[in-house]
């Protein structure tokens, strides 16, 4: 059974993300607003979240989500009161730097074409709601009319218990890596900034793993795991957000869906026929399901004998070794 384990490990090191510079520019952002006064008299605190702070973010790792917790605004503040406050920190700091979202202020111009965004956010009960809106209406003013609910720690919390209860492969928790290698197939084959978002999929993995998925190797645990993110896909039914236990939201297109089962059904398939292969040809099944990333090009790296199209090259053997060996002088 070919499970390439050595290549595998290679891969979880090729498409890890860099966070000295996220770090440097996290901090820079969340001090700022920690030292406001007014953010302070509302009980400011900031914390981490998304898909860098679960450890699930995959190379190039382009943004930081930071959550500006505001425990003590005022009760009756508007969406767009409280947005406006932690925007006008962002702006004095950051000028032209900082430009509004539809929910989050985000702030540009880090090391390594890094950004922050700040997200907003008053308690409501255990949970969080933060400012959203669905148009502009004034200028390139997003005005922000609503509250919507969210609890992005619990996320992070769930993400790390999953993990703590994975199945240990060479010496080391697989549920993160799991999901990373995931984000990457669905990077180079569905696409970034395409539908079903990175998340989606974070979250499909989440639930294969509550099913039950484990095995020895990364290779063999794949398949399962993909196996069920598929059969999800395919049943068109919208995977549940665990934090919130609702329906994911904005729901993914039908068709968006059909076309993600698809991908998957194919790489379910393409993982179990890598495990009944030699190393050489199961490597060239991984390494296309893979792909490339900007920092080494493939992910996936061949075995060493293997060449691209899965043949292995034979060793070569100096025939004439015997009479050309060294030997003493007469």
């Amino acid at each position: 059974m070919a499970t390439l384990p050595t290549q595998f490990e290679q891969t979880h090191a090729r498409i890890g993300i860099e966070r000295a510079n996220a770090i440097k520019a996290q901090v820079d952002v969340r001090t700022r607003l920690e030292l406001d006064a007014r953010l302070r008299e509302w009980g400011v605190d900031t914390v981490l979240i998304g898909s860098y702070a679960r450890k699930t973010a995959i190379y190039p790792c382009k943004d930081v989500d930071v959550f500006v917790r505001l425990p003590k605004a005022p009760a009756d503040a508007t969406p767009e009161q409280v947005f406006t406050e932690v925007q006008r920190v962002l702006v004095n700091a950051y000028a032209r730097r900082a430009t509004e979202q539809r929910r989050s202020i985000k702030v540009d111009g880090f090391d390594d074409g890094l950004t922050v965004d700040a997200v907003p956010a008053v308690p409501n009960g255990d949970r969080w709601k933060i400012p959203q809106t669905d148009s502009k209406q004034v200028g390139e003013r997003w005005i922000k009319d609503r509250w919507e609910l969210t609890n992005p720690e619990r996320l992070t919390a769930l993400a790390e218990a999953s993990h703590e209860n994975s199945p240990e492969i060479a010496g080391q928790r697989s549920y993160l890596r799991t999901v990373r290698l995931v984000k990457q197939m669905r990077d180079e084959h569905i696409g970034r900034g395409e539908k079903p978002s990175g998340l989606y999929f974070e979250l499909l993995t989440y639930w294969a793993f509550r099913d039950g998925a484990t095995a020895e190797s990364c290779a063999e645990l794949l398949l399962p795991v993909l196996n069920s993110i598929a059969a999800r896909l395919e049943s068109g039914v919208v995977v549940t957000e665990p934090a919130m236990n609702e329906p994911y939201a904005p729901a993914p297109d039908p068709a968006v869906l059909d076309n993600a089962a698809r991908v998957f059904r194919s790489f379910a398939s393409d993982a179990r026929r890598a495990l009944l292969l030699d190393d050489c040809k199961a490597a060239v099944i991984w390494r296309r399901m893979l792909g490339e990333n900007e920092k080494v090009g493939a992910v996936f790296p061949l075995p060493p004998g293997c060449t691209e199209s899965g043949a292995r090259i034979a060793p070569l053997i100096n025939k004439d070794r015997g009479s050309n060996d060294d030997r003493p002088f007469a």
